[in-house]
């Protein structure tokens, strides 16, 4: 079933700037009536809804107030009268500060998914839509650079997989996908911070990098209209080194 994107609401966290920016413009291109950019880049946000014009509503939002993160919401769906589809995309790669990592890259993501949930599900009154967190190939794998990051990547694969199982969605009529881009042409791979604790470990970023091929934003945001139009609830969704999109299937299945 092809996903009609005309006159449809997206939120968007992270949204100013790489590939939180390649998804709006996308949706934006496709027929989206409204988005609603959430990013702690004030400047950076209001720049982008200048250019992109009234279909943006930037919110400065930190994801990790829980408050602030829940008012982004109901203003969304004031601005815009509805809500169809929340992509929580923000992220930091800083090892030396573990704790704020976790708290950006999985614990938001669980209440960004949940509050979508709060505000969409069908059994509340809700018409339904989607969620779609942003993992990384990272999430499917492991290396010695980025540890703590690389499980966060972990943790958002298994969170999804897990709340896009019949259960939740026969209740909620809302789909849980993740999107797993390969190395992608912003700032994050160049400004990554490894734990100090460990020397040598700058000395193999040129070393990494080598291996991977770096793919632009457009191809993710491409990977993202896929997925909302032949997606699975619970589908994670590979896009790398300039690769078609696919599927990830593990070997095991989901316990439903």
């Amino acid at each position: 079933m092809v996903f009609d994107c005309n006159e449809k609401v997206a939120l968007v966290t992270g949204g100013a700037a790489g590939i939180g920016l390649g998804y709006v413009k996308k949706l934006l291109s496709n027929g989206f009536k409204g988005v609603a950019i959430l990013d702690i880049d004030e400047s950076k946000g209001n720049q982008v809804a200048a250019e992109l014009g009234p279909k943006v509503f930037f919110l400065k939002v930190d994801t990790t107030n829980k408050v602030k993160f829940r008012d982004a919401f109901v203003k969304t769906i004031e601005k815009f009268g509805g809500l169809d589809l929340v992509i929580n995309h923000a992220r930091i790669c800083n090892e030396s500060d573990f704790e704020l990592m976790i708290d950006i890259n999985a614990k938001s993501v669980v209440t960004g998914t949940l509050l979508a949930i709060e505000f969409m599900r069908k059994d509340k009154g809700g018409k339904g839509g989607f969620v779609v967190n942003t993992s990384s190939i990272l999430g499917l794998s492991g290396a010695s650079l980025v540890p703590v990051y690389y499980a966060t990547k972990h943790f958002i694969i298994g969170f999804g997989k897990s709340m896009g199982t019949p259960v939740y969605y026969e209740k909620t009529g809302i789909k849980v996908m993740t999107i797993a881009p390969g190395l992608t042409d912003t700032r994050l791979p160049n400004n990554a911070k490894f734990n100090s604790g460990f020397n040598g470990l700058e000395e193999r970023r040129p070393i990494v990098m080598e291996q991977f091929k770096l793919q632009p934003v457009d191809a993710v945001a491409d990977c993202l209209l896929l997925a909302l139009n032949v997606g699975n609830n619970g589908s994670v969704w590979v896009v790398e080194n300039g690769q078609d999109p696919f599927e990830f299937k593990p070997e095991r299945p989901t316990i439903t």
